[in-house]
């Protein structure tokens, strides 16, 4: 019989006094899960207080049934992903007639309280929730690599970038308008040179003027802290972040997720790793994770980007809500609350939150305080503007905070493109849902060699131009599905991110080329005299359309110290158009491939 003093505990964890749990700690978990508004099991197992090991064994022993810890199989007929989320498998081979269990949460109360029918049966067996899902990641590995690249290209092709790599001629189709471009640009005539740059500059100012009208339209936003929400319980919070060769952040990745200010026991962390990895991976055994961590190693397979990582651990997320972190990210700590009050606070169809992007080691050199400026114009600015427009709005490649049912529903991300991120954001605007920014702050590392800064932005590039594929190959059907005037908006958006970093250079540099010429107050003809002042024009509205929201950034962060970095901006645009060159090369002989930007190797920091 109970002591007095834990005669008032809950069943899910009253079980483990007869097997030496102290009353100390059993009462401690269920202050925790008051305090938190959940279940004692889940508070103990959060906090430490007894091992999942542990817990499931003594109920294994409490229920008369095995603790499985050996390796069997599922049943043939067995549904992956289906199998994780029910946490119920039934067992093939001698134990045919047999099931595993791996209960958490509500099912966790319907085996104490049919325990004694189990033990009857002897057809169940129970198991640690992460050793039924290592089962199920080695026997479903087929389904899981097909499922993490292929659903959404079988499901739904329209929205994906893949296709078959020697299909050059596709590539060559959607490609081609660039193509005929810039062979009127360098080897036509007069007349179809002029026509050329009256169509790229068009464009250009079409995307000009929708980012000063996004600074026009943008609110002071003021970043705030979160305040508490809800009360109890917190929703389940799910948190993916896929690491590859990053042992040198893997300890600072740990520590500001675990610094996050949300109950334990509603949180999961799910670190994706590529198999094969073994350097990170020792680093974070090293760490010693909290309890609520989990480490899912991606299985070889093609294509070897990030989406597909984060469709790996997509079926084994638990969450109501899902962020996604880049492994050198410094979240806000109070992120994941800012995130819930602004879902709470936004209309319905509301699927995702950008929060705002920084850079912490801004001081590092020219590249970084450019960056830095960069990611100040963008996410402080620009993107709030686009919101206030109703625009859809390409997605940064962290800190996206989800609905985890619409991530779901728009088949999570594609593991084809390498700005998933982007494309995951005019995705949700085409299935009908919003994407708004968070008034919360990510830091980032930002790469401080050219080399890095390069593959980075190559890889950047290479992803626009599949978006730019993937959304206007059907013009018609974005316009049926986004309306008019955000369809123009989506074109006029990517066609700047893809075209603008290629060109614009060129158009900026032939302007002053024919200034130099004295063709600006004497052209030689008419057709030159129309190129001198429409490329003025565009040059012009151009230099606006950098400078506003970049000094609007820079006061909006607080970056005046490097505010002078602004004069260099030339040949910050100079290194973008190589990386949009070697983009270009990419697309037509790597296209899927990842490059990789390495971390860890900031010397400053900002101030948080």
């Amino acid at each position: 019989m109970l002591d007095r003093p834990l005669a008032g505990l809950a069943p899910d964890i009253a079980f483990l006094a007869a097997f030496g749990v102290s009353a100390a700690t059993l009462l401690n978990a269920q202050h925790l899960a008051a305090h938190e508004g959940v279940y004692a099991h889940e508070a103990g197992l959060a906090h430490g207080l007894f091992s999942d090991d542990d817990y499931y064994r003594f109920l294994a022993d409490h229920c008369g049934v095995p603790f499985c810890t050996s390796q069997v199989a599922f049943s043939d007929a067995s549904q992956y992903p289906k199998i994780l989320r029910d946490g119920i498998g039934r067992l093939a081979g001698m134990f045919a007639q047999g099931w595993l269990l791996a209960p958490r949460g509500q099912a966790l109360f319907f085996v104490l309280a049919n325990a004694a029918a189990m033990r009857q049966t002897g057809r169940f067996a129970i198991a640690t929730p992460r050793h039924f899902s290592a089962l199920a990641q080695h026997q479903f590995r087929p389904e899981m690599l097909d499922q993490a690249s292929h659903d959404l290209p079988r499901l739904h092709p329209e929205y994906s970038a893949h296709y078959p790599v020697k299909d050059n001629a596709r590539r060559l189709l959607q490609t081609l308008p660039g193509i005929v471009i810039a062979f009127a640009l360098v080897f036509a005539s007069a007349q179809a040179a002029a026509m050329a740059y009256t169509i790229l500059g068009s464009l250009f100012l079409g995307a000009m003027w929708l980012r000063l009208s996004a600074c026009i339209a943008t609110p002071e936003r003021h970043f705030q802290a979160g305040a508490p929400v809800r009360g109890s319980p917190m929703p389940r919070y799910s948190i993916l972040v896929a690491m590859k060769d990053e042992a040198d952040v893997a300890a600072r990745l740990v520590s500001a997720l675990a610094a996050l200010d949300y109950p334990k026991s509603r949180l999961q962390v799910i670190l994706i790793l590529e198999e094969g990895d073994h350097a990170t991976l020792a680093a974070l055994n090293h760490l010693g994770l909290p309890p609520y961590f989990e480490i899912l190693q991606a299985p070889f397979g093609q294509p070897r980007t990030k989406p597909r990582a984060l469709n790996m651990a997509l079926p084994q997320v638990q969450g109501e809500f899902l962020v996604v972190f880049d492994a050198e990210d410094l979240p806000h700590p109070m992120q994941l609350r800012a995130a819930l009050q602004a879902f709470e606070r936004a209309p319905r169809r509301t699927a995702c939150l950008q929060a705002h992007l920084a850079i912490e080691n801004h001081s590092d050199s020219w590249l970084t305080q450019l960056f830095a400026i960069e990611y100040a114009a963008l996410f402080d600015v620009i993107n709030p503007g686009l919101c206030q427009l109703g625009m859809p709005l390409p997605l940064g490649g962290s800190s996206n905070h989800f609905k985890v049912e619409a991530l779901r529903e728009t088949m999570g991300w594609d593991a084809w493109n390498v700005t998933e991120d982007a494309d995951l954001g005019l995705r949700f605007a085409r299935f009908g849902y919003d994407v708004e920014t968070l008034a919360s702050t990510t830091y980032e590392e930002a790469p401080v060699r050219l080399r890095a800064w390069l593959n980075q932005r190559a890889r950047w590039q290479k992803g626009w131009m599949q978006t730019a594929n993937v959304h206007l190959s059907r013009p018609w059907a974005l316009v049926r599905q986004l309306g008019l005037a955000r369809a123009t908006g989506v074109s006029l958006m990517l066609a700047g991110m893809v075209l603008g970093p290629l060109l614009g250079p060129i158009l900026f540099f032939h302007m002053l080329y024919r200034v130099a010429l004295g063709q600006f107050l004497n052209p030689p003809s008419v057709i030159a005299a129309w190129l001198v002042a429409f490329n003025s024009l565009v040059a012009i509205c151009g230099t606006f359309a950098v400078l506003v929201p970049a000094m609007l950034g820079i006061r909006r962060r607080r970056l005046g110290a490097i505010a002078a970095a602004v004069l260099l901006l030339p040949a910050y645009y100079l290194v973008g158009m190589a990386a949009a060159l070697l983009a270009f090369w990419d697309y037509f002989v790597t296209p899927f491939h990842w490059r990789k930007t390495a971390h860890g190797l900031a010397r400053g920091r900002a101030a948080q």
